[in-house]
């Protein structure tokens, strides 16, 4: 049996579960009866199936299956002859004074919000056969500190442990495929997260405003990043990107203000805008085939790019007003600085240009700082204001090969002092 620990006896106040002697005569799945716990306290239950003879505890729309002032309690296995197999959507919602919860072996499912708003719920046990956690579950459930599930889970709902601020560990084996959305949002303490090998996707804001969240490994088998999946973990500054990684959504690492190094997977084929949008990140190394062109565009705070043999092409604004970058390599095999590559670059001084290029294209370097522009043998095209406005020029060199210059390529660079052609 897996257990949430953070026991404090002096608020527990223990509940036993009495024989049940309601006599209750039920007919049909969906049926209500009432087991009575104490002389003064009674538990509502629902039919699941007649035929399984199954139950759940379960409460109303919005309204707990027992008093909300309740501190303490037992859940048992049996009521009136029906197995409890289940809690109920909203089964326990808003007992607020709950404090400490024993479940039963026979649970395998926890219905939606079955939880949610036990604001002081410290100390639970899951059952070691538990299959289900449906969404909001245990959402503001604020006191938990430790969860950990059973290999036998194979569904967590949406927003489950949402608002959990004190929860710090999280781990479980279950053969789950994905975190799904909000899952652990704004779960302000959370240091220490083990996620199973079967996941294959983070779903959107899954870890959003985690604020206290220093690293995490991700799974291999980890294909999709979802947006905003790590939106707001301010204090996030180590990640593993896996090799099968194919996708990462809008505003993934938004305001990870303390990421510094972020590498771009060989498979990616997909980054959603402003995915590093106030974030820390400062280098970048990048091995898919393809630059695409929002992936960088007006990044402040990014200076050293390092661009991995397989890369084959940068398209168009790909690092436009990245106004802090000031290295970045160009791998053989690049033909093509499409137009607007490295506009207002007011920090990039130098660059290698490989011996594959052919065209330089229409403001590529427009408002950059290079010092000096050496062209390779076989450049052909040189476009429309390719340098324009980069004062800082200094030294030029066309080859021969270059036979189609713009008249404008290279206006306003007053400090041109050596120019081959």
């Amino acid at each position: 049996m897996k257990t949430i620990k953070n026991f404090y006896p002096q608020r527990f106040l223990t509940l036993v579960f009495m024989m049940l002697t309601s006599v209750c005569t039920i007919a049909a799945d969906g049926d209500d009866f009432k087991g009575k716990l104490t002389d003064n306290l009674d538990m509502k239950f629902r039919v699941l199936s007649e035929e399984k003879k199954t139950c759940a505890a379960f409460g109303g729309s919005y309204t707990a299956c027992v008093p909300k002032t309740i501190e303490s309690l037992t859940v048992p296995s049996e009521a009136a002859g029906y197995t409890v197999t289940a809690l109920g959507p909203h089964a326990f919602y808003s007992c607020r004074d709950l404090h400490t919860i024993v479940l039963p072996e026979t649970i395998t499912e926890i219905y939606k919000g079955a939880f949610y708003g036990c604001f002081e719920l410290a100390n639970i046990t899951i059952p070691s056969g538990l299959v289900t956690i449906e969404e909001e579950a245990f959402r503001s459930c604020r006191a938990l500190t430790e969860i950990e599930l059973p290999a036998s889970v194979t569904s967590i709902g949406k927003m489950a442990f949402d608002g959990c601020w004190d929860l710090i560990s999280f781990s479980t084996e279950a053969p789950i495929d994905n975190i799904p959305q909000e899952c652990f949002s704004d779960c302000k303490s959370l240091t220490t997260v083990t996620l199973p090998s079967t996941l294959t996707g983070i779903g959107s804001k899954a870890f959003n405003s985690c604020t206290s969240l220093k690293e995490i490994q991700l799974p291999e088998n980890i294909v999709n990043i979802d947006g905003g999946a790590f939106s707001g973990c301010t204090s996030l500054e180590k990640i593993n990107f896996p090799q099968q990684l194919k996708s990462i959504g809008g505003s993934a690492f938004k305001n990870c203000s303390s990421l510094k190094y972020f590498v771009i997977p060989e498979n990616v084929e997909e980054i959603g805008g402003d995915y590093l949008e106030n974030s820390g990140v400062e280098t970048v190394m990048v091995n898919s085939p393809i630059v695409h062109g929002n992936w960088f565009s007006y990044n402040s705070n990014l200076r050293q790019v390092t661009l991995g043999d397989g890369v084959a092409q940068i398209e168009r604004n790909a690092f436009n007003g990245c106004s802090s970058l000031e290295s970045i390599n160009l791998p053989e095999g690049i033909t093509v600085i499409e137009e607007y590559t490295f506009w207002n670059c007011t920090s990039l001084k130098s660059i290698e240009f490989p011996t594959s290029l052919k065209i330089i294209s229409k403001s590529a370097f427009r408002g950059s700082s290079l010092e000096s522009a050496i062209m390779p043998e076989g450049l052909e095209e040189i476009g429309n204001q390719a340098f324009y406005g980069c004062v800082g020029l200094q030294e030029i060199s066309v080859p021969s090969t270059a036979s189609n210059i713009d008249d404008q390529a290279f206006q306003n660079c007053p400090l041109i002092m050596k120019a081959t052609i």
